[in-house]
Formats: structure tokens, C-alpha cells, sequence
């Protein structure tokens, strides 16, 4: 399973400001499975928006602009950290461009 979040990012959004806000690719950059990673500390007054999709069980994407994040799960973050938890407001991103989001979501099984 899989999740494409679309973060607003009209004047009017809060999410889609502290989105934008939280974007730093040089905060402790880390190469896992070809990609790079950054660990990013969530800038916005409530932290429950990330805090609840980093724990989800899917793949999450979060989609913001023209651009595709991924969101590295509990597992894939503590590769990201070198097993250390990720704290409140942390999480891990990775950008990935529209063809490898849609070769990773196409369905390839028969019926």
C-alpha cells in the first residue's frame, strides 16, 4: 500500500508553509540504496502532520508543488540514523522524480 499526500501550498496553508519551511537537504545528509536522505526537523507549531505519516505502515509520498518526496518509514529511518529513533518532528526525505514515483506505484501482477 501506498500514499500520495498532497501538501497545499496556497497563502492560507499552514501544512503547506511549514512544509516548504522544514526543507533543508543539508541537514545530515545520508546515502541509502542509491538515494539521498536528509533529516529534517518539522517546522511548524503542531508537529502531528508528520508525526502521523511517518508512522504510517504504507509507502508515503508526500507531493508538494511539481515535486515528489519520499518518507522514510520507522525502518528505513533508523538505516537513515544509524538505528537511532527519530525524534518528535524529525523524519527523513528523500526527493524522487514522477517516473520513478510511477514505476514504483505501477501495479505488474495479472488479475
Amino acid at each position: 500500500m501506498y500514499w500520495l499526500v498532497h501538501v497545499h501550498d496556497g497563502p492560507s496553508s499552514f501544512t503547506g508553509w511549514s512544509f516548504k519551511a522544514s526543507m533543508n537537504w543539508g541537514a545530515r545528509p545520508v546515502e541509502i540504496d542509491g538515494r539521498r536522505y536528509a533529516i529534517m526537523q518539522w517546522m511548524g507549531r503542531s508537529k502531528q502532520f508528520i508525526e502521523k505519516w511517518k508512522r504510517a505502515t504504507g509507502y508515503v509520498f508526500l507531493e508538494c508543488e511539481t515535486h515528489i518526496f519520499f518518507l522514510a518509514g520507522d525502518e528505513l529511518a533508523r538505516r537513515v540514523t544509524g538505528g537511532i529513533p527519530l525524534k518528535k518532528g524529525e523524519y527523513a526525505l528523500t526527493r524522487w522524480s514522477r517516473e520513478d514515483f510511477i514505476r514504483s506505484v505501477q501495479w505488474t501482477g495479472g488479475a
